[in-house]
């Protein structure tokens, strides 16, 4: 997978509801995996390679959550193409990106 890029330019949110997702609201904790890589950002590299094998390892029914500094815009339109919807929220200076299929 490619395309691991992103500009320090904030984007408009870009989410598929306002509201956060009924099946965000209920998922059980245990199918909800948690990647957070502000420390991989924070020390210069990309985490591209810690979020493609996250996704890879995804299992029917899991929804990964990334904690990042920024906003991955175009990790949105990749996932999207492989069956993956998304919804963003930001909490101060983090983004949080949640993918699962639908």
């Amino acid at each position: 997978m490619s395309g691991c890029s992103h500009s320090k330019e904030l984007q408009a949110v870009v989410g598929t509801a306002e509201e956060k997702p009924e099946i965000l609201k209920t998922a059980p904790a245990e199918k909800v995996i948690e990647l957070d890589v502000r420390p991989i950002v924070a020390g210069g590299n990309k985490p591209c390679g810690g979020i493609n094998d996250a996704i890879m390892q995804l299992r029917d029914g899991e929804i990964l959550h990334i904690i990042n500094s920024f906003q991955p815009g175009s990790l949105y339109q990749r996932l999207e193409q492989q069956g993956y919807t998304h919804w963003t929220e930001r909490d101060g200076e983090d983004w949080h990106v949640w993918f699962y299929k639908s």
